[in-house]
């Protein structure tokens, strides 16, 4: 015999939700007349409201519930009708493999998955920030706060094409919730299940509409000799990183070449695209030494 109930309560502060949560403390197995009270005590003086649902295997529940005090009835009535008519309830269990599913994944391929939706993450993340920056640009109560460069970018088709990259991102992770074996980051995953060749994720460019009073000069990278060092030079400066390995670039580690080049006045938050030496392996795993493959793109916010 099994049964689930569930009551939803929403609560309009954390001290009310704090009060209805010591209310139903302890509340394990039947529920007793003072937790109803406690509760529906603490619900009319912070006038929540609740939903109630209940779902049961066996015994017998005639109440309807419709409010915690009548949920708390039927979770008495099903349990006392247990006890007072029991049936016989049998299940099988079988191995895993016996059910004819696939083999469940291992502990790599689950480390993998994670890896990949923690990226998914800092994308969707990064790209909503990135969204809400030209948004607000094209948005007419704030196009006089902009100077707009000559020949500067399509604001339209890059919003169009940041909300399809929140699109492939969020179908990214979903694919990797249902597959970490075969889990991808966004840009393989357009490229090799959506069939989108040479999909890379948008960029804001260097030439975005200036916000008066709000540019910074890009610094020179090149002198940078670790990954996290020119970051940090990024967020000093109010601009985000957006990392190229390159085959071609040799030991040891350097930044090749920048983009916008170091002197270009820019809005505050646009990228710089960045080319450097292929990331070396980092740490080892299962003691198999792991190479980062694909670099991190360094979300620094507005201050």
């Amino acid at each position: 015999m099994t049964g689930r109930l569930r009551i939803r309560i929403d609560a309009q502060s954390s001290e009310t939700r704090q009060n209805i949560e010591n209310s139903l403390s302890g509340s394990y197995g039947p529920f007793s007349a003072d937790v109803a009270v406690k509760l529906s005590e603490a619900m009319k003086s912070s006038r929540s409201s609740a939903e109630v649902r209940l779902y049961y295997e066996g015994g017998d529940v005639k109440t309807k519930p419709q409010t915690p005090e009548e949920l708390f009835a039927a979770a008495n009535e099903w349990s006392n009708s247990l006890a007072s008519q029991p049936r016989p309830y049998s299940v099988t269990l079988a191995p895993y493999v016996i059910a004819s599913a696939p083999m469940p994944p291992n502990k790599a391929d689950l480390e993998h998955q994670h890896d990949i939706l923690a990226r998914c993450a800092k994308l969707r993340s990064a790209t909503i920030d990135r969204q809400n920056l030209v948004d607000y640009i094209l948005d007419t109560a704030h196009r006089d706060e902009f100077d707009t460069p000559v020949g500067g970018p399509d604001l339209a088709a890059l919003s169009a094409g940041l909300a399809n990259d929140l699109d492939i991102i969020a179908q990214a992770a979903s694919f990797a919730i249902d597959s970490p074996k075969d889990a991808l980051d966004p840009e393989s995953f357009a490229r090799q299940k959506k069939g989108i060749a040479g999909y890379a994720l948008t960029i804001l460019p260097a030439n975005m509409p200036n916000h008066r009073g709000s540019t910074v000069v890009v610094p020179n990278f090149k002198t940078m000799t670790s990954q996290d060092a020119a970051n940090k030079l990024a967020a000093d400066n109010h601009l985000t990183t957006h990392w190229v390995e390159s085959a071609s670039v040799g030991q040891p580690w350097h930044i090749d070449t920048q983009d916008p080049a170091p002197g270009t006045p820019v809005s505050l938050g646009a990228s710089v695209s960045l080319v450097c030496t292929q990331i070396v392996s980092r740490f080892t795993r299962f003691g198999v030494r792991e190479v980062v493959l694909s670099p991190m793109i360094a979300r620094i916010g507005h201050q």
